[in-house]
């Protein structure tokens, strides 16, 4: 398997890591991405009950001979300004999803590897290639007109930071880098010290 490389001379490939090589089921992929998408999810809303909403629990008027219906209290779900049924509350997400470490770095590397199959992913290995001269290089590679997503080890030394604001081109940490980056049609492009992070990671 070879991986797509970038310098000042031109477009190149190398051997790609056997340590980042691996194949996975795809029910494990779609678990691992079901586990991602739950752990960043925020429950923001908090209702609250009728134990919980201001206001008095006066029953608003005698129980018989009024001609009304019966009532106990103004802060009942079906009263203006009382409390709500079943809805959000934080102190009940029950999103804790389970998955080992061993099967999450699985499932990301299958999908990398994948993506490095399909000619999706590149390596920028010369430090001192110019804004001008990696966009020459990035337009050649690719060919489809994909969605760029850049990752770099230091997002502010990097010579990815010159070509961040291409058109849907996006620029990532290694550290915040993860599968669902490399969801949907996309070419991703390492800087050198992301990729060898990369590599370190998971030997």
């Amino acid at each position: 398997m070879t991986l797509t490389t970038i310098t000042k001379s031109g477009v190149a490939t190398m051997d790609y890591p056997a340590v980042l090589q691996a194949t996975a089921k795809r029910e494990l992929i779609a678990q691992y991405l079901d586990y991602v998408r739950a752990m960043v999810s925020v429950q923001a809303g908090n209702t609250k009950t009728r134990g919980e909403v201001a206001g008095s629990g006066i029953k608003p008027w005698k129980q018989k001979g009024t001609g009304r219906a019966r009532q106990g209290s103004t802060r009942s779900p079906h009263w203006r300004g009382g409390g709500v049924t079943f809805g959000p509350r934080t102190d009940q997400n029950d999103a804790n999803p389970r998955m080992n470490q061993k099967m999450r770095r699985r499932a990301f590397l299958a999908v990398l590897s994948k993506l490095v199959k399909d000619g999706k992913v590149g390596v920028v290995v010369d430090t001192e290639i110019t804004p001008k001269e990696l966009r020459s290089k990035l337009a050649e590679v690719n060919q489809s007109n994909d969605r760029l997503m850049l990752v770099a080890a230091d997002r502010l030394a990097t010579p990815l930071k010159g070509v961040s604001n291409l058109k849907d081109a996006q620029l990532y940490s290694v550290n915040r880098f993860g599968l669902q980056q490399m969801m949907g049609k996309a070419l991703i492009i390492f800087d050198n010290a992301a990729f060898e992070q990369l590599v370190k990671r998971y030997s």
